[in-house]
């Protein structure tokens, strides 16, 4: 079911993390192609990889979008799946799940849910407005239904999508790093739309050390150019209004409001 998908990875000096996802891989998807472009200082051992497996060493730091963009170019199948060098898998990554989203509705990127460090659960999914020069992200929301699945116009970069849909976009190659909203800001202009499925997941464990520190504190500059691009000045991030933190915030009025009473009761006691 899946000999049409290929998995394609962009790796840069996290090779321990490169070899924990392969392996992950390679345990619920012995057979499925993968792409790796890696432009790290040290290669990889590449002695682990199968014959299934393409490693790609480019010069060092091209950046996340060029390494993608030439991963891009050595996929052969008619899907893809794009993953960081920090993912695992899991029986939880259901790729099979994806495929079927993409065949069966007119739905273009198919997302999942992200747990950090194996725990902490992230579904990062929203839309975004650029009025007047101003970039509006709102986390959660949703712009329609395709088939029964939410719309979104930015999602996580652990999805699926078909190699000619990515294709038609790709990554801006100035962009070493910084580069995802800036990705999405084009697919939304072509019409692109995404879906997260809750029940297909994904472990990250980033891991930050030596030139990858570096690399990623360049993320906000690589962003503002991206920005300046779209001729965008200012960026808003409007968070949704959680059931739990509007109880929080009840919760906290009343704590504060108790504690004025019982302040204006202790100043009448010594007034008296």
């Amino acid at each position: 079911m899946l000999n049409n998908v290929t998995i394609i990875v962009k790796a840069f000096e996290r090779p321990d993390s490169l070899v924990a996802l392969y392996q992950s891989i390679r345990k619920y998807y012995p057979k499925i192609p993968i792409v790796i472009v890696d432009d790290g200082k040290k290669p990889a051992p590449q002695h682990i990889f199968d014959v299934r497996t393409k490693y790609v060493r480019t010069e060092y730091n091209i950046g996340a979008s060029a390494g993608r963009n030439l991963a891009l170019s050595h996929v052969e199948t008619t899907y893809i799946v794009l993953v960081d060098d920090d993912f695992v898998f899991t029986e939880k990554t259901k790729l099979e799940r994806m495929l079927d989203v993409l065949e069966t509705t007119n739905i273009d990127i198919v997302s999942g849910v992200m747990y950090d460090f194996g725990k902490i659960r992230r579904r990062f999914a929203g839309c975004f407005d650029v009025v007047n020069g101003v970039f509006t992200l709102r986390p959660g929301e949703t712009f329609g239904e395709s088939a029964g699945h939410k719309l979104y116009h930015i999602v996580l970069n652990f999805f699926m999508a078909r190699t000619e849909t990515i294709r038609s976009v790709q990554w801006d190659p100035e962009l070493k790093t910084g580069e995802h909203k800036e990705f999405f800001i084009r697919t939304k202009k072509q019409g692109i739309t995404c879906t997260v499925l809750d029940d297909v997941s994904i472990y990250h464990y980033p891991e930050q050390h030596g030139d990858y520190v570096a690399f990623r504190s360049a993320a906000r500059e690589f962003e503002e150019l991206a920005f300046k691009k779209h001729g965008i000045h200012k960026e808003r991030i409007i968070e949704p209004v959680s059931v739990r933190s509007v109880c929080n915030g009840v919760k906290n009025f009343l704590r504060k409001s108790s504690l004025l009473v019982s302040f204006v009761h202790f100043v009448k006691r010594r007034l008296a």
